[in-house]
């Protein structure tokens, strides 16, 4: 069995994923209590746009729509990164893909500002497919990615429902809960000095080789005297192991 790409997700596993709130905003309440509910599940399917969010929001908090949608387009460029985790995701040598549940904001704010396509092969965004299933995702970037089998592919995700959900159609899968602490990277995933990933990247397989997939996949494997390394090593667990 061969790992042929990771599928990475984004928020709490790449970045912070309270990009909208804890900002100390004045709409922060309304924003949240509405996000909790259908608008929520409407924005991340693309059936609401950034703009409907934020007059929903605007008409609720008792200000203006404009004001709310210029700050919610100053959060997604100020976002917080965890720095192992992208070095992670840099070191690894098989073809990546950002899979995500996220709104419209995030491909034309977020792309756009911290490039990410320098890192990944293939981007996926739910409001795009209008889907929120993460499995579903997973597998629109593999026929990107021209893989063919799920169990070539291994999902990094926060959530261990997505992860086991992936696990069910075949995939392979991680869980990881990333450590939020003092260091984040303001930079973001882009990384001018990458090379293209090619076909020839070497395989591996069999459950001999698990310590490697960990060493691939793992967030913080590319700095493992780093104290965040210790840390997350307890907090993370493997969900799934190749098998022979």
């Amino acid at each position: 069995m061969t790992l042929e790409c990771v599928l990475w997700d984004v928020g709490d596993t790449l970045a912070d994923e309270r990009w909208l709130v804890e900002a100390g905003l004045e709409w922060e309440a309304s924003c949240v209590r509405l996000m909790d509910g259908r608008m929520g599940d409407q924005w991340n399917r693309g059936a609401r746009s950034a703009w409907d969010v934020a007059q929903r929001v605007a008409d609720d908090a008792g200000c203006s729509t404009q004001h709310v949608f210029d700050d919610m387009a100053g959060r997604c460029r100020s976002l917080s990164f965890f720095p192992y985790a992208l070095a992670g995701a840099r070191s690894v040598i098989v073809p990546r893909a950002l899979v995500t549940v996220n709104p419209d904001i995030v491909s034309d704010v977020v792309i756009s500002h911290y490039g990410p396509a320098e890192l990944f092969d293939v981007i996926v965004i739910s409001w795009q497919e209008h889907t929120t299933n993460q499995a579903n995702l997973c597998d629109t970037a593999l026929t990107a990615l021209n893989v063919a089998s799920r169990d070539h592919a291994f999902l990094i995700d926060n959530r261990a429902d997505n992860v086991a959900a992936w696990i069910d159609r075949g995939g392979q899968g991680y869980h990881g809960l990333v450590t939020r602490g003092e260091q984040v990277d303001s930079t973001g995933p882009s990384d001018p000095h990458r090379r293209r990933h090619t076909r020839a990247a070497p395989p591996i397989s069999g459950q001999r080789d698990i310590p490697r997939i960990r060493q691939l996949t793992h967030p913080y494997s590319a700095l493992p005297g780093h104290p965040s390394h210790v840390r997350a090593c307890a907090e993370h667990r493997v969900v799934r192991q190749s098998q022979n």
